[in-house]
């Protein structure tokens, strides 16, 4: 068997939304996930030893926005979108917003935790 994926998730509701990631990555061997616990620590993260991140685009309690956060991270990790909130316009605004500005990252999937 091939080495698991590195997966960071940045929520800034981690301790409200930890279960629900739990739960997604439940039984997957494929994947080794952690999750940021303050922006301080995404703030402070090494990207390039990851395989991907999952990330929040809505991370109004760390007062961030999701440009700052991809701004940020740049082409140094594959991004997937996630949101518990894709009815809220305002989360449309964001991606479209993020999607037009950001040039250099590089977006592979979105995740609708509403499914879950």
């Amino acid at each position: 068997m091939s080495k698991p994926y590195k997966v960071l998730v940045v929520d800034d509701l981690g301790r409200q939304m930890r279960s629900l990631y739990k739960k997604f990555f439940e039984g997957d061997t494929d994947f080794d996930w952690s999750m940021v616990r303050s922006k301080k620590e995404f703030l402070s993260t090494p990207f390039g030893s990851l395989d991907a991140i999952l990330l929040d685009v809505n991370l109004d309690e760390w007062q961030m926005t999701l440009g700052e956060a991809v701004s940020h991270i740049g082409e140094k990790c594959p991004i997937v979108l996630v949101s518990q909130r894709w009815d809220d316009p305002i989360t449309h605004a964001r991606v479209r917003e993020v999607l037009t500005l950001a040039k250099t990252a590089h977006f592979v999937q979105i995740l609708i935790l509403n499914d879950l």
